[in-house]
C-alpha cells in the first residue's frame, strides 16, 4: 500500500507507483490518495480515494462490485 496527497500528475504517479510494480506477488497493492477521481494506473495496482478508505470503506479484490 502506498499513501499520497495527490497523485494525479505524471510525474508524482511514477514516484508513488514505481516500488509497487517491481514487486511480484499476489498481495494487493492499493495507492490511497485524495484524489476523488479514478486514477488510471498500471496492471495491477488500484486507486483508492483516501477520504472513502478512511470512512470505513473496505479494499476489494480489482474485478469485485
Amino acid at each position: 500500500m502506498q499513501v499520497g496527497d495527490l497523485v494525479a500528475a505524471h510525474e508524482t504517479l511514477e514516484r508513488e507507483t514505481r516500488a509497487l510494480t517491481v514487486i511480484r506477488d499476489q498481495h494487493p497493492k492499493v495507492v490511497l490518495s485524495l484524489d476523488p477521481l479514478p486514477i488510471a494506473l498500471p496492471d495491477g495496482l488500484r486507486h483508492v480515494d483516501l477520504r472513502r478508505f478512511l470512512a470505513g470503506e473496505r479494499l476489494r479484490p480489482s474485478g469485485c462490485a
